[in-house]
């Protein structure tokens, strides 16, 4: 699973059209009523099966956090479906809504 940008975009590693980003990481914090996704950025898809390949970008950045006030959606369905409907929204929000692709 992973969300790839189609909007040029500037990474560590170039210039990329086909940026595929995807959750590595995710830490719940009950104590701060926070939601962490770490992020894994590759300039391609082929690039997604070696951890050396992975890129930076600023606007991006490296994680996406959700502040949250009740954790059943979290707690009611597969966290990946909840982190990436995140992702999607913080995409979106930097690049436009039809800036990406799921994948």
């Amino acid at each position: 699973m992973a969300i790839k940008v189609t909007t040029q975009i500037g990474t560590s590693g170039g210039i990329t059209t086909e940026a595929y980003v995807r959750i590595g990481t995710y830490l719940i914090d009950k104590s701060n009523n926070a939601v962490r996704f770490g992020l894994e950025i590759y300039n391609s898809e082929v690039d997604k099966n070696n951890k050396d390949n992975i890129v930076t970008n600023k606007q991006i950045g490296n994680y996406v956090y959700k502040k949250v006030s009740s954790f059943t959606s979290f707690e009611t369905t597969d966290i990946f479906s909840a982190g990436y409907s995140e992702l999607r929204t913080h995409l979106q929000s930097i690049y436009g809504p039809s800036s990406t692709v799921d994948c």
